[in-house]
C-alpha cells in the first residue's frame, strides 16, 4: 500500500495535509479487488502444486508397473543364490554324517535269492 500525503482544506478554512491511499495499477491488468496481485501468486503456486503432483503419481503408476513385471526375474534371481548356498552348505555337511551313519560294509555275503519268489508289487 501506498500512502500519499496531500495539502487539502479542512472544513473551518485551515490548509491541512492529509494522508491518502494511492492504488498501483498494472498495465495490461484490470484491477478485480483488493488481492489481485495476491490471488494470481496463489493460483501460480496451486497450479505448480497441482502438476508436482500429477508427476508424481505419475511416477508411483510407472515405477508400480515396471516392478510388478521384474519381479519374476528378480524372484527367480534370489531363488538361484539360495539354492546354490544351500547346495553349498548340505553338501559340506552330508559327507561328516554318512561316515558317521553307515555300517562297514561285509566282507562275504550270502546266497542269492531264489528267483521263485515274487514281489508283492
Amino acid at each position: 500500500m501506498i500512502l500519499l500525503l496531500e495539502p487539502s482544506l479542512a472544513s473551518n478554512g485551515v490548509s491541512e495535509l492529509v494522508f491518502k491511499r494511492a492504488t498501483a495499477t498494472f498495465p495490461g491488468l484490470t484491477q478485480q479487488g483488493r488481492f489481485f496481485l495476491c490471488n494470481l501468486i496463489m493460483q501460480k503456486v496451486f497450479n505448480l502444486l497441482g502438476a508436482a503432483a500429477f508427476l508424481m503419481s505419475g511416477a508411483m503408476v510407472v515405477g508400480s508397473a515396471v516392478l510388478y513385471t521384474r519381479i519374476p526375474s528378480i524372484t527367480k534371481h534370489y531363488m538361484g543364490e539360495l539354492q546354490t548356498e544351500l547346495t553349498k552348505l548340505v553338501t559340506d555337511m552330508v559327507p561328516g554324517q554318512i561316515d558317521d551313519v553307515m555300517p562297514e560294509l561285509p566282507s562275504e555275503t550270502g546266497l542269492p535269492v531264489p528267483s521263485s519268489i515274487k514281489s508283492p508289487f
